[in-house]
């Protein structure tokens, strides 16, 4: 008081006077003075700032509201943080948590916060419920298989559909992930059925689509030409079908995860991989390269329709054909992918088919699909992941 305060961002070469605090925007040095009421200075001192952090720290808690006892989810599930630093920290009541596996049955409030180092917050809350665990898996078996609920409840369903068929190296497309919670009186049947993996050799002959709507290849004249057929879908359903018989009665399906597309192989000119299934579209297979002078795609199966072909080359009728409801296309070279709608097939390539939770009473729903199109819409929530195991993994696209 009683003395000019200025400031200075530009070494000395001009002068502000001070009345309120800086925001600083980019590394710079800080001259700062005082200045007597005869224009005197009687003290300065400099700050040379080095780094800004302008990003506000975020923190994410996707985790479901309800999940069995044992389920793993790292706690948070996502966090970012600007230059200053920081670290997250999840906890139920005074203790620290950083996954729900070893959480009891019980109801629990988890708070996550994060503060960076110049003191920006930002915090998310959820409440939970950790529940009974009553665990049923059903391998692939080639058949309609049966599950009937033991007691009332909430039920948590994942499924896995299967890979396509591979020629050589060439990988048919991996089969995606979906997952859902419904609710469910006793004594309720639910029909499970698993898809098979897709068909190949390395030569020429006739490989049938897996099961559960998986597109089949046939060979024609041509002695290069490798045949490979499409995954099945899997799906869970209140009704007893295959996938393709319930089109009438798609309020009785429960949730889908596609299958994977055919690769696809002329020995003589190139091999490509088939396109991957799962989430709400089904990916495209791959073009032969340029050196190919005949050439289609199969593109992938949508919540809407089929997958579809496109012929660039003009190719037979007999090499292409278009997915449909709960089954892959078949042709020459590929089969596509199974699914809610299966992929299209075509001469150099075959479409994964689409995976399925728009069942409105379907909640804590997603799908995972291998680097595929994403959803943040509820009933097609997708996730692309390049995860990819045989056994199979929660959130994972499925090998085999």
């Amino acid at each position: 008081e009683g003395y000019t305060n200025e400031y200075s961002l530009d070494l000395g070469n001009t002068w502000n006077t001070y009345t309120t605090e800086l925001t600083i925007t980019e590394a710079t040095t800080v001259l700062a003075r005082s200045k007597d009421s005869n224009g005197k200075v009687v003290s300065s001192s400099s700050y040379k700032v080095t780094k800004i952090d302008a990003i506000e720290p975020t923190i994410t808690l996707d985790i479901p509201n309800r999940m069995p006892v044992g389920d793993e989810y790292s706690l948070p599930t996502s966090y970012t943080i600007g230059n200053s630093g920081g670290e997250p920290i999840c906890k139920i009541g005074e203790n620290v948590v950083t996954n729900t596996k070893d959480l009891a049955i019980g109801e629990y409030q988890i708070e996550c916060s994060i503060t960076n180092s110049i003191g920006i917050h930002n915090q998310v809350t959820k409440n939970i419920k950790i529940v009974e665990r009553i665990e049923e898996i059903y391998d692939y078996t080639g058949d309609i298989q049966t599950f009937t609920t033991t007691k009332e409840g909430y039920y948590q369903f994942e499924v896995w559909g299967a890979q396509g068929g591979s020629i050589s190296t060439y990988d048919g497309g991996y089969g995606g992930y979906s997952k859902g919670i419904l609710f469910l009186n006793a004594n309720s049947n639910l029909y499970v059925v698993v898809g098979g993996k897709g068909k190949s050799a390395d030569n020429h002959s006739y490989q049938a689509g897996g099961y559960n709507g998986g597109g089949s290849a046939t060979p024609d004249s041509d002695g290069h030409t490798r045949q490979s057929s499409g995954g099945g879908a899997t799906h869970i359903a209140l009704s007893s079908g295959l996938l393709s018989e319930l089109e009438q009665q798609k309020s009785d399906i429960v949730l889908v995860a596609g299958g994977g597309g055919a690769s696809s192989a002329n020995a003589a000119v190139m091999y490509v991989n088939g396109g991957s299934g799962g989430g709400i579209s089904g990916n495209s297979g791959n073009k032969y390269y340029e050196i190919a002078t005949i050439w289609a795609i199969g593109h992938g199966g949508t919540q809407t329709s089929g997958g579809i072909y496109e012929n660039g080359s003009r190719v037979g009728a007999a090499y292409i054909a278009n997915g449909s409801f709960g089954k892959g296309a078949s042709s020459i070279y590929s089969g596509g992918g199974g699914g809610y709608y299966g992929g299209a097939a075509a001469i150099s390539s075959a479409g994964g088919g689409s995976g399925y939770i728009a069942n409105e009473l379907l909640t804590e729903k997603v799908m995972y699909c291998y680097n595929c199109e994403e959803s943040t819409d509820e009933s097609t929530k997708t996730i692309s992941t390049t995860n990819v195991s045989e056994t199979p993994i929660r959130n994972y696209a499925k090998k085999g």
